[in-house]
C-alpha cells in the first residue's frame, strides 16, 4: 500500500514507508539466514537398544559455533518412537556456545524405531521471515518386547527328559565331559586342566559334549485371524514403573514367548523360536546371551500377519523335532484342531507346554472367542495347559 501510495501521490511520507518496510523486510531476511547458520546439533542415545517398560535416555546438545548470539531457536524432532517429546524452543544462545537437555521416554511400543531427522527453525524478532534447515542425519533404535521373571514355570529343569547322548564334540563347555587332548594354539584358557597338565608336563585341555537331545522351542502363534485388542492409548502414559502391556493377545503372545526365551536361555537351555508371520521365521537353537538377542531381535518386529492356521503349523514343524525335545506352544485361536495337534505332538515324546490367551478378556466376542474347546482338548490329552487372560501377571498364571 505505501508502495502503491508513493507511486500515485508522489508524498514522500509515502516513499519512505515503502522505504522503510522494504529494509525492515531485507532485514529480516538477513537476520533468519544468519540465525540459522553455523548451527550444530548433536545427539546421543546411552542404549541402542530399548525394551517395552523401560526407560530410553537421549542427550541432545545444540552448538552455535558462529560469533553471533541467536535470538530464538526451534528444534523439531521428527522421530517416530512413541511418545518421545524432544522437541525444544531456545533463546539467546550466545556465539560460540552451546546448550544441551535430556530427554527420558518410556518405551511402550516394540519395535524398530528411527530417532530423527530434526528441523531447527529460527527468524528475526518480529516474526517476520523465518527459515528452517533439515538435519537429515538419525539413529535406529530397536526396542524388545517386555519380559517377565517366571520363577515358577511348570518345566522344571530337573523333571525335563533329555534324549539319548550326542557323541560329537562340542565347541562350548557343556555339563557332559568326553575326554582329554593335548593344548593347541586356540584353544580357550577355562578349558585347561590343570591338574592334568602339571601331573603330565604339558598343556592339557578338556573336551566335552552335547548335551543330550533337550532343545526347547517356542511355537508362537501370529496368524492373523486368531487375535483381539480392546481400545487402548499410550498418550497418557508418563515416568509409569508398574507398566501394563496393552490390551492385546498379539502383544501378550509375544511378551510370554521373550519371557519364556529369557527364562529357559538363564538356566543354560539350548532354546529355538517358530512363527509363521507371513512367512516362516524361525531361529535355531542355541544358547547364551547371543541367542537371546537373535529371538528379541525376532520378537520385536514380528506381526500377526501369517495366514497358516496354528494345528497346521505343529503338525507339519512337530514332524521335525527330535525325540525328548521341549515345545512351548503359545495360542490365542478358538479352534479345537490346534489343541489336538499339541495333544498328538505330545503323544509322539515331546514335552509340551501350552499357553492360551483367553481372547474373550480381550474383547473376542461369540462363539468364536471361547477357547473352552481348546482347553478341554489339551487338558484330557495330558498337556501341561496354563491360561493366560487380560491383566494376569504371566508369573501367577504360568505357575
Amino acid at each position: 500500500m505505501a508502495l502503491i501510495g508513493s507511486v500515485s501521490t508522489h508524498r514522500a511520507i509515502y516513499l519512505s514507508l515503502a522505504a522503510a518496510l522494504f529494509g525492515l523486510l531485507a532485514l529480516s531476511v538477513l537476520w533468519a539466514h544468519l540465525s540459522i547458520r553455523w548451527m550444530r546439533l548433536s545427539r546421543r542415545s546411552l542404549a541402542r537398544v530399548g525394551q517395552v517398560g523401560q526407560m530410553l535416555e537421549e542427550e541432545f546438545a545444540l552448538t552455535n559455533s558462529g560469533i553471533l548470539p541467536k535470538l530464538w531457536v526451534e528444534v523439531q524432532d521428527e522421530s517416530d518412537l512413541p511418545n518421545h517429546y524432544a522437541s525444544r524452543a531456545l533463546s539467546w544462545l550466545h556465539g560460540k556456545n552451546w546448550r544441551g537437555w535430556r530427554v527420558r521416554t518410556l518405551c511402550t511400543a516394540r519395535g524398530r524405531f528411527r530417532l530423527g531427522p530434526v528441523k531447527l527453525t529460527s527468524g528475526d524478532p518480529l516474526g517476520v521471515y523465518q527459515r528452517t534447515r533439515t538435519l537429515p542425519a538419525f539413529n535406529n533404535l530397536l526396542v524388545y518386547p517386555a519380559t517377565y521373571d517366571l520363577p515358577r514355570f511348570p518345566l522344571r529343569s530337573t523333571f525335563v527328559p533329555g534324549g539319548e547322548a550326542i557323541r560329537k564334540r562340542a565347541q562350548h563347555t557343556t555339563t557332559n565331559a568326553a575326554g582329554v587332548r593335548d593344548y593347541v594354539n586356540g584353544d580357550s584358557l577355562n578349558r585347561i586342566h590343570w591338574p592334568l597338565s602339571v601331573r603330565r608336563n604339558k598343556l592339557t585341555v578338556k573336551e566335552f559334549e552335547l548335551d543330550p537331545t533337550s532343545d526347547y522351542w517356542i511355537f508362537l502363534d501370529m496368524q492373523r485371524d486368531v487375535h483381539a485388542a480392546l481400545n487402548f492409548s499410550t498418550e497418557s502414559l508418563d515416568d509409569n514403573p508398574s507398566y501394563m502391556l496393552p490390551p492385546s493377545t498379539e502383544e501378550y503372545a509375544v511378551s510370554l514367548a521373550a519371557s519364556v526365551a529369557r527364562h529357559f536361555i538363564r538356566e543354560g537351555r539350548t532354546v529355538g523360536f517358530l512363527a509363521y508371520a507371513g512367512q516362516r521365521q524361525i531361529v535355531q537353537p542355541d544358547r547364551g546371551e547371543r541367542q537371546q538377542n537373535k529371538i528379541f531381535e525376532t520378537l520385536a518386529v514380528i506381526k500377526s500377519g501369517g495366514d497358516v492356521p496354528f494345528d497346521r503349523v505343529v503338525r507339519s514343524e512337530g514332524t521335525h523335532l527330535a525325540r525328548g525335545s521341549t515345545v512351548v506352544a503359545i495360542s490365542s485361536s478358538p479352534a479345537a484342531s490346534w489343541g489336538a495337534a499339541v495333544v498328538q505332538l505330545n503323544r509322539n515324546g515331546s514335552r509340551v507346554v501350552a499357553i492360551v490367551i483367553d481372547r474373550a478378556t480381550f474383547g473376542a466376542t461369540g462363539v468364536s472367542g471361547r477357547m473352552d474347546d481348546v482347553i478341554a482338548a489339551l487338558v484330557q490329552g495330558g498337556v501341561i495347559t496354563r491360561t493366560v487372560k487380560f491383566g494376569d501377571g504371566f508369573a501367577e498364571a504360568l505357575s
